[in-house]
């Protein structure tokens, strides 16, 4: 999943606020060439829709059910985990602090322009695509199992 060339990069935009996350979506599929393959409106229907397998969660800090912290911890102990990038409209020390706790990558603030928000989910997707092929390179060339 990791390895899709730039065009392909997958991703899953979370917020309670479904305006937001729609027009979010909507921005960054067409103006900014990712494939955005759905929008959820919380922390249950987030973890459900990353099931699906996309590159990055794109999530808001803020939500009902446990927040963005509590999918960020879900999501980073999943199998082949997407990364995730965090967003909120009033960032503090102990909110940053908690997301890189809980497994984001990176965190924009929903006022940043459109595309610095971009480079860094382009940034987060082109970080977890180098350490899948390190990983796979890991596996195949470590030798452990080819000699004595």
């Amino acid at each position: 999943m990791g390895e899709h060339a730039p065009s392909a990069w997958r991703v899953l935009v979370v917020d309670d606020d479904a305006r937001f996350a729609a027009a979010l979506a909507d921005a960054i599929s067409s103006e900014h060439g990712l494939d955005v393959v759905g929008v959820a409106d919380g922390v249950e229907s987030g973890s459900e829709a990353v099931r699906a397998g996309v590159d990055v969660v794109l999530l808001d800090v803020r939500m009902p059910g446990g927040g963005g912290a509590e999918l960020a911890r879900r999501v980073s102990r999943s199998r082949d985990a997407p990364a995730v990038v965090a967003m909120s409209g009033s960032w503090d020390s102990t909110s940053a602090a908690e997301m890189a706790d809980a497994g984001a990558v990176a965190t924009v603030d929903k006022s940043d322009a459109l595309d610095e928000l971009c480079a860094v989910v382009r940034g987060a997707c082109e970080r977890r695509a180098e350490g899948a092929a390190r990983a796979a390179d890991g596996r195949v060339g470590d030798g452990s199992s080819d000699e004595p």
